[in-house]
């Protein structure tokens, strides 16, 4: 089982996720290009740990991992099982990261991208062991959104995938497997249907804005967080 993970790239999302990784067990390294980022993540690594302690989420029997943040990339993933690279949704500044990353990690190790939408048989074009290389997208907050999609490119073994899932399992969260690499995957293909239809509506005058979110957060949003769409369905005997 994967013990030291190194992040690369915090902005938004990266403290919450060292965070839930530490509280599972993991020790992680943190590293930013810019210094700015490194600070900030700092402070907002306590407040994320707060939520967690809030929540009563304990770490396992053996104890919570360490976070630590370093200067450089090298540092980083230096004994790392896992690379999770974090940075801006740009293939370009994506592609540079791995191209960075390549040459000081060796072939065991797996390179697991938190891309909202990009597909991962893309981002294996620019790394060097592409079988190792899959999708690990967390949601905002990552520390408290317990689902992960875990996605594997064309390349990706599939044995990749079941370490990654399993890894989700161990530190209490939910994996979820999406069996084909389509851009957006599968939680903000949906999330953005509905919000294409919650603009038409609004801009055809059928609902005002404050209560077309009233709608979605206290009614489909009640009824979802209980029984997710397809059970929903099957429940109304369709399909």
């Amino acid at each position: 089982m994967i013990k030291r993970a190194a992040l690369i790239g915090l902005g938004t999302m990266g403290p919450g996720i060292a965070a839930r990784l530490s509280r599972g067990g993991l020790d992680v390294t943190a590293y930013d290009v810019s210094p700015g980022a490194i600070e900030r993540a700092r402070g907002m690594l306590d407040l994320a740990g707060g939520v967690l302690d809030r929540l009563d989420i304990e770490a396992p029997g053996t104890g919570a991992g360490k976070v630590r943040f370093v200067e450089t990339i090298a540092e980083a993933v230096d004994g790392a099982e896992l690379v999770i690279e974090n940075v801006p949704e740009n293939i370009d500044i994506k592609a540079q990261t791995y191209r960075d990353i390549d040459p000081l990690i060796g072939p065991s190790v797996i390179v697991a991208s938190d891309t909202s939408g990009i597909p991962i048989t893309k981002l294996q074009a620019h790394i060097s062991h592409p079988e190792r290389m899959v999708g690990m997208h967390w949601s905002n907050p990552p520390h408290i959104i317990p689902m992960i999609e875990v996605i594997g490119g064309e390349k990706t073994a599939p044995e990749t995938v079941a370490v990654i899932r399993d890894l989700i399992r161990s530190i209490g969260l939910l994996p979820v497997v999406v069996k084909k690499d389509v851009p957006g995957f599968v939680e903000n293909r949906v999330l953005y249907a509905l919000l294409r239809e919650a603009v038409d509506l609004v801009e055809r005058g059928v609902i005002e804005p404050e209560d077309l979110d009233t709608c979605v957060s206290w009614g489909i949003g009640y009824k979802i967080a209980v029984i997710g769409p397809m059970a929903l369905l099957d429940m109304a005997g369709v399909g």
